[in-house]
């Protein structure tokens, strides 16, 4: 089976982008026959610009031109998600599921509880996937974290965030490669992208800091990417790390990924 590649736009930076339903339409004109799908990630407090987004004119149905798209919601550092708003995102999520628009949505493993009790209200068979936190978070960024909500939230699976469990490993917990043998077929999403600025300053300017980088900027850890998820059967890997503004960017996105299809697919990067 093909892995699918889907693009997070949480990662365009591009401050021409800001408007929520303008960054979707650019998704659409831009990735639409290039890539599978993109991620629709946002804050929860963030929801009801994207409500607003999702009942313009046509962009339900421009999005649905994707085959592999989904919704990713999290809660800002240090901060709950607020009960209601997550509801109404869930809610969001499952109505965008019913029509085509989107296949899974996911929210970060320190939200489960929250996130499944939401899903339950809407009475929807949305799927919902948790993903392994940061090194910054305190709950969610173990491998143990992962195994006990699978056994907790039947039918529920994994985003495999790759750089969090990079800044884990370096931390003294699991490595990459250990989530991939013991999670299995669970793991059915995976956010690809390298723990740290790779990007050439003429890009994103002196001052840039980011905690998710295109791995094919760097081919000695694109090679070490290659090692640690063999065997990872995935439903889609994820573009995670950050898009510069521009042909550049654009072209950014392109090698990486033919990058995830030389992993994941046998095709030629």
């Amino acid at each position: 089976m093909s892995i699918h590649v889907s693009l997070a736009l949480q990662g365009l930076i591009d401050p021409a982008l800001a408007g929520r339903e303008l960054l979707l339409r650019h998704a659409v004109e831009r990735y639409l026959g290039i890539l599978d799908g993109v991620e629709i990630g946002f804050f929860v407090d963030q929801l009801d610009q994207y409500v607003a987004a999702f009942a313009a004119p046509g962009i339900r149905e421009a999005l649905a031109q994707f085959s592999c798209n989904s919704l990713h919601m999290v809660s800002r550092l240090g901060q709950a998600a607020d009960d209601e708003m997550l509801i109404r995102g869930v809610a969001l999520a499952g109505e965008l599921y019913a029509q085509g628009v989107i296949g899974h949505a996911s929210v970060h493993l320190d939200m489960a509880s929250q996130a499944t009790r939401a899903a339950s209200l809407a009475e929807s068979s949305l799927v919902l996937l948790f993903e392994n936190t940061d090194s910054s978070a305190d709950v969610g960024n173990t491998l143990e974290e992962c195994k006990a909500a699978l056994v907790r939230y039947p039918g529920r699976g994994i985003v495999l965030d790759y750089a969090h469990a990079l800044e884990m490993e370096q931390a003294g917990g699991s490595g990459p490669e250990h989530y991939v043998r013991h999670l299995g077929d669970a793991v059915r999403q995976i956010h690809f992208s390298w723990p740290g600025n790779l990007y050439p300053e003429h890009l994103v300017g002196p001052d840039f800091s980011t905690r998710h980088s295109m791995l094919h900027l760097d081919p000695a850890n694109a090679k070490d990417a290659a090692r640690r998820l063999c065997g990872a059967r995935p439903s889609v890997v994820t573009i995670e790390g950050v898009v510069p503004a521009g042909p550049e960017g654009e072209a950014m996105v392109r090698r990486e990924a033919a990058l995830i299809h030389s992993i994941f697919n046998g095709r030629s990067a």
